[in-house]
């Protein structure tokens, strides 16, 4: 069984239990309907939301899957809402009697980008469709490990399967990518067809300011002036330099 659904808003709820409850609850409602029919194993999609927040690591630091965000720390009801979800799914497989045979595998993605199937995009295409609009003069400082969605979804597949994916959480990212780089790369490839794309880095106070006008803006100001980086190549890991699969599996 596959669980991928959690809500991400394109803007900050009034409530973070609007994100916090569904996104653990259905976990758990997963978990105990795959354990009740004997389903072997669940892939949880979760994030690297529920890895890098909250934290005051030197930026040399590298996350591993080890790390848990840190829900001590003040923090927006998604990175939250993914960290709640995926460790009480956790805890539900430690609860588990040994008659069950029920598994469990995490995916743990970075920011998805690719190729969008229906007219929604999606909070994920947020960031591409406000560079293509030019929403804003320029680009706010902050990356993400970024990950292609077809990757993402190949994963998925593969964890389904593979022996060694059982009780694991697996990176699916790619190298740390800075928006500004994600900017000139549509910049080079739509500017022909009459996209205007920013690529001008700006100062964060100009992107708190635009984020009391847009409150898409809002979901981003918590990570300016930030690119974490994770730690990649291991054989437990789903990851590459460019496109993320499990390549050992």
């Amino acid at each position: 069984m596959l669980h991928v659904a959690s809500p991400i808003p394109r803007s900050v709820p009034k409530d973070e239990n609007e994100l916090i409850v569904p996104a653990r609850d259905g976990a758990l409602r997963v978990l105990a309907a795959a354990n009740e029919v004997g389903i072997q194993r669940v892939v949880l999609t979760s994030s690297i939301a529920a890895i890098i927040n909250g934290h005051s690591h030197a930026k040399s630091y590298r996350y591993s899957e080890n790390d848990w965000t840190n829900l001590d720390k003040p923090l927006p009801p998604y990175p939250k809402s993914k960290t709640i979800a995926e460790r009480a799914a956790w805890d539900y497989m430690t609860g588990l009697g040994g008659d069950s045979v029920l598994e469990l595998a995490v995916i743990n993605p970075g920011m998805v980008y690719g190729p969008i199937l229906e007219a929604d995009y999606g909070t994920s295409g947020e960031m591409v469709r406000k560079l293509m609009r030019r929403d804003l003069p320029g680009v706010p400082k902050l990356g993400w490990a970024s990950v292609d969605v077809c990757d993402v979804a190949s994963a998925h597949v593969k964890a389904m399967a593979a022996p060694g994916a059982a009780g694991q959480r697996l990176f699916c990212v790619a190298e740390p990518v800075w928006v500004s780089d994600v900017a000139r790369i549509l910049k080079k490839n739509f500017s022909a067809r009459g996209y205007n794309v920013p690529t001008r880095v700006l100062p964060n106070f100009l992107i708190r300011l635009a984020s009391l006008f847009d409150k898409p803006v809002r979901l981003i100001l918590y990570e300016l002036d930030n690119s974490p980086k994770l730690t990649t190549g291991a054989s437990n890991r789903c990851s590459t330099g460019s496109r993320a699969v499990l390549r050992k599996w």
